[in-house]
């Protein structure tokens, strides 16, 4: 078995400190990879730890667009299609037009919108959140939960997925636009940017 299964079947079991161990040995062993960086992210948020969830979600977030830069800037022409083919009014919402590219990668603005959202704060104000939260904790856990969580909430995945789209996409936008380090797109180091920052 490797690393990585060894770190998916330890959260599976919920046993998430030795998964955050088996993701730090393949960090250790192969470098960060924004992958990577979401496995750890939502471990943070299987623990209940949703600032470190939206901490390593940012990181990865700017890993991505970092990526996205780099390979623009070495002409890549499949980044270059997409960027003239979005509107140009999506284009300016970002402090750098690359962002727009984020919009297309329907994980990450859903990660890091409940990473922030689901909280008990949240929910004594919000409590129509707290369904949907238990949903996406089940598919994070990936332990076969999610069909009878599902059926006992009398919700359907189309329901989840309008709800994520209607409520919890925004407020992933809105901290991506704000948090994400938009001068600093050049520098991969993403641990000093926003895990660790001095």
């Amino acid at each position: 078995m490797s690393t990585f299964e060894l770190a998916e079947k330890a959260k599976r079991e919920k046993k998430f400190d030795l998964a955050l161990d088996y993701y730090q040995q393949i960090i250790n062993d192969k470098g960060i990879s924004v992958n990577l960086l979401q496995e750890v992210a939502n471990i943070f948020y299987l623990k209940g730890v949703n600032d470190h969830a939206v901490a390593f979600n940012l990181a990865a977030a700017h890993l991505s667009l970092h990526v996205y830069q780099e390979s623009y800037k070495q002409g890549d022409e499949a980044i270059k299609n997409a960027l003239e083919n979005f509107p140009k009014d999506l284009l300016e919402k970002f402090p750098e037009p690359i962002g727009a590219l984020l919009t297309s990668e329907r994980d990450t603005m859903r990660h890091l919108s409940h990473a922030l959202m689901d909280q008990e704060l949240i929910f004594e104000k919000a409590p129509a959140y707290r369904p949907f939260a238990e949903v996406y904790y089940a598919q994070l856990l990936d332990d076969g939960s999610e069909k009878d969580i599902l059926k006992k909430l009398k919700i359907t995945n189309q329901d989840v997925l309008a709800f994520d789209r209607k409520h919890y996409f925004n407020h992933g936008f809105q901290i991506l636009l704000g948090e994400i380090k938009w001068d600093q797109l050049d520098n991969p180091n993403v641990y000093q940017l926003y895990i660790n920052p001095s």
